[in-house]
């Protein structure tokens, strides 16, 4: 695959596609190659930005022997500039790599994220409590054991009030980052990182719209049909 989007806060994300730009041309300063191609916000990316990216990838390279997009703080571009994009990200020129950073890739539609190889640079959690991670592990093993309408009775205590759910879902970040990292912890809950990654991904989702005027119930019910 050559479209990457990493995934972390600004400075993480910038420094870490950075040191891939490199890779690809070879050089230590890639910010100053003439084969690379640095995309940024002032208030939003637009689609005049990417037509200029398109023909930038249409020209040989310079210096190098590839040529490199990086699109810092993609969630800053315009959905008709997301739209134009989809193309050359699923079939980029030859010899040539589009790099993309975002603080969350759900502030992307997911015509751009299914074409891009995600690499999510969020650090490791907080130590959770020994006794608070004993009793998610047990909560989350029934979860994961139950049947839908069982889901439903077990997630009741959590979805009373927006404080109690948003109190559920950060711990249930925490939980899962952690066994992200942890394959010891994943293994007690006979998970693989592909399935972690994608409730730790409806957890984000969910801790964002819990920011909006949402009904808590449906998101938690909707939320743990992911486990």
């Amino acid at each position: 695959m050559k479209s990457f989007l990493f995934i972390g806060s600004a400075k993480s994300a910038l420094k870490h596609a950075l040191a891939q730009t490199g890779r690809y041309l070879t050089t230590a300063t890639p910010r100053q190659h003439p084969d690379l191609l640095l995309l940024e916000p002032e208030q939003s990316i637009s689609i005049a930005q990417v037509r200029n990216m398109i023909r930038f990838l249409s020209k040989k390279p310079f210096q190098a022997q590839t040529k490199v997009v990086l699109i810092h703080q993609s969630q800053q571009l315009t959905l008709p500039a997301q739209n134009a994009l989809l193309k050359t990200l699923e079939e980029p020129p030859d010899n040539s790599y589009i790099i993309l950073t975002a603080p969350n890739q759900d502030q992307l539609i997911p015509t751009i994220q299914s074409r891009c190889q995600i690499i999510n640079l969020k650090p490791e959690p907080d130590k959770l409590p020994a006794a608070q991670q004993a009793e998610l592990l047990i909560f989350n093993h029934q979860l994961i054991q139950a049947s839908l309408g069982q889901r439903l009775v077990l997630i009741q205590p959590y979805s009373a009030n927006r404080s109690s759910a948003q109190k559920f879902i950060l711990e249930q970040i925490l939980f899962w980052q952690k066994a992200l990292h942890q394959p010891k912890l994943a293994a007690k809950l006979k998970v693989q990182d592909k399935q972690i990654s994608r409730i730790l991904q409806a957890l984000l989702k969910a801790d964002n719209l819990l920011k909006h005027n949402i009904n808590t119930k449906l998101l938690l019910d909707n939320l743990i049909m992911t486990w």
